[in-house]
C-alpha cells in the first residue's frame, strides 16, 4: 500500500494533524490529555486515507486515588489529500 499521488500527506502529517485535533478537543473529553503516543498507522486500500491510533491518558473517571489515570485509545480518519480529520472514534482493545 503506497501513497498514489505526489500531493499525498505522509504518516508524519497525519500523526501531527490528528495529535492537533486531539489537543484542540482535549477540553470536552473530561480534562487534560497527556503522554500521547503513536500506536498504529495504515494508509486505506484506496489510498484516500490515513487510519492513525493514538493513546493518551487522562484522569480517571472513577477515581480512589487523586492521581489515577486511565489510558485511552483513539482512531482518526485523515484525508490523505487535504490532511483534514475526517473522523475520530474510540479504539477499544
Amino acid at each position: 500500500m503506497t501513497q498514489s499521488t505526489a500531493s499525498s500527506i505522509n504518516v508524519q502529517q497525519a500523526t501531527q494533524a490528528a495529535k492537533a485535533y486531539l489537543s484542540e478537543l482535549q477540553g470536552f473529553m473530561g480534562g487534560l490529555v497527556n503522554d500521547i503516543r503513536l500506536e498504529e498507522s495504515e494508509i486505506s486500500e484506496d489510498d484516500h486515507l490515513w487510519h492513525i491510533t493514538l493513546s493518551f491518558t487522562r484522569p480517571a473517571d472513577n477515581q480512589l486515588v487523586p492521581t489515577q489515570v486511565q489510558r485511552e485509545y483513539k482512531v482518526f480518519e485523515i484525508s490523505t489529500a487535504t490532511g483534514q480529520v475526517k473522523a475520530m472514534k474510540i479504539r477499544t482493545l
